[in-house]
Formats: structure tokens, sequence, C-alpha cells
């Protein structure tokens, strides 16, 4: 036998053998849960607190927000470097960009209710009155003093602030039911 493998080495038709491995790992997910997904729960229900700001005040409100989502970048972060890499996107990874894009619709909504409230809300005084500025010209808008729109505008954007809360409630619970529902 060893004169055949020397004969089929010199003429270089020596194959070699190929063994494949694979290892199938599992992690206690209990751990998990706790570590990382309560610590991202904290965080999306502490998007809450910036609705008990005024609507004017976009600068506080999108501060919150603007905190809580490099707070979640930092977890995203740490999330990585805990996790094995993969080619796909886990379930945690699904829940975090959750996160994002709560809080990017959160951002984006502020700046719009709030730029609506200061064109229909936020009535300067001069001595004619109340004056409004119109929000696509920018220009001094008159208002007639029997015409109430403003006034209902205005009850609009709160009301519309408190639709977006509990359509921010609403997406939590149905987030944290769709993360117990894979996760299980």
């Amino acid at each position: 036998e060893l004169e055949e493998y020397y004969e089929a080495y010199t003429k270089g038709k020596l194959y070699k053998d190929q063994y494949t491995l694979q290892i199938i790992m599992s992690r206690e997910s209990i751990a998990v849960l706790w570590n990382m997904c309560f610590s991202l729960m904290v965080i999306d229900v502490m998007v809450f607190t910036a609705h008990g700001i005024h609507v004017s005040d976009l600068g506080d409100r999108l501060s919150i927000s603007l905190t809580l989502l490099l707070t979640a970048m930092a977890f995203k972060w740490v999330l990585g470097e805990t996790l094995p890499a993969t080619p796909y996107l886990t379930i945690l990874e699904i829940y975090v960009i959750m996160t994002f894009a709560m809080l990017f619709i959160q951002g984006v909504s502020f700046w719009l209710l709030s730029d609506a409230f200061n064109y229909r809300c936020g009535a300067t005084t001069d001595d004619e009155g109340a004056v409004y500025i119109d929000w696509i010209t920018g220009m001094k808008k008159e208002v007639n003093a029997t015409d109430d729109t403003m006034k209902g505008s205005c009850t609009l954007v709160h009301i519309c602030d408190r639709v977006l809360l509990f359509f921010e409630v609403a997406a939590l619970i149905l987030k944290n039911l769709w993360f117990a529902w894979c996760a299980l």
C-alpha cells in the first residue's frame, strides 16, 4: 500500500479526504431576555415621557427622543459585541430596529406637531389683535373675529399628540407580544 501511495503521490493523483463538522449551540434564553430585552423595554417605555412636555417645546421633546436614540444605539453596539455574528437579522436585532423605528416616527411626528402648533396655535398679538402666520407663505394671515377654524385646529393638534401617544403604547404592546411569540 505504501508503494501505491508513493506512486499516486508522484503522479499527482493523491486525493485528500475532506470532513465537514457542524456544531449546534444553544444558549439559555432567559438570561438574554432579562439582560437585553428588559433593558430595551425600559428605553421603550421612557419614550412616553416626552409627551409630558408641551407640543410647542420641540427642542425639549426631541432632546428626550435623541437621548433615547443614542442609548438604543449604544445598546445595539453592546448587543453586537455580545451575540455571535450572523448573516441574517436575529429576532433580538429586529426588536432593536423596531425601537429605532418607533423613535424615528416619534421624532418626525413631534416636528410636524410642533410646526402645526406654531402656525395654528402660536398666535402673536399686535395692535389689531391675534396674528397668525400662514404655513405655506410665512405671511401674516388675517383672521376674522367670527372664524373659529384656528381654535378648532389648535385643539386638533393636541388631539393628534394624544393619538400619537396611544399609537406608541399600542406599538410597544404589539412589539412585545410579537417578541414573546417568537421567543417562546
